[in-house]
């Protein structure tokens, strides 16, 4: 697996904390017997919070991060070289999906980096994951990626998406705070 950078990796666990820490310190304010149902009640509605606010900051950082990450890791595998390349893409930019996939074979027969790198950037700009796939082993960081993608973004497949979907749910209160 491509190597996630640091900081991405500690938002991450920074949300996944930030439930549990609520979580916590909700049932520790529940089975504190000195305080009132009503002091509780208004314990952990405040304690709700500034769980959300700051699950909320959190899942926004970690976003924009991935956004970066991902971005960064399509420029360094796509991005044109040359100015050969940059001309290239002016014209590839133009072709149809069918005449994508004529450009592709031909990358492929003639073992043509340039033209796949520019066939890879069109494709991974129209979200066409399966063109960029199909060029990949003729670009270096091409096959990071689309393995970054799959893990996070729009080729996760539905399990791997459902549960980044439960890893970024805000914190809830307990079932007796939801009237």
């Amino acid at each position: 697996m491509t190597e996630i950078p640091l900081k991405i990796q500690q938002l991450w666990a920074a949300v996944h904390s930030n439930r549990e820490d609520f979580s916590r310190r909700a049932r520790e304010i529940l089975k504190d017997e000195s305080l009132t149902p009503l002091a509780k009640r208004q314990k952990v509605k405040a304690l709700h919070q500034e769980a959300v606010q700051k699950h909320d900051r959190l899942v926004r950082q970690w976003r924009t991060e991935m956004d970066v990450f991902r971005q960064s890791l399509a420029r360094s595998a796509l991005r044109p070289r040359t100015d050969v390349e940059r001309t290239l893409l002016a014209q590839v930019q133009k072709a149809s999906p069918e005449e994508l996939q004529e450009l592709v074979k031909t990358a492929k027969t003639t073992d043509d980096t340039s033209l796949a790198r520019v066939v890879g950037l069109v494709a991974h700009t129209r979200g066409d994951w399966r063109t960029l796939a199909e060029v990949s082993d003729l670009l270096a960081g091409a096959d990071d990626l689309l393995e970054v993608e799959r893990a996070f973004g729009a080729l996760a497949d539905p399990q791997t998406k459902f549960g980044l979907q439960v890893e970024l749910t805000r914190p809830s209160l307990p079932p007796e705070f939801e009237r």
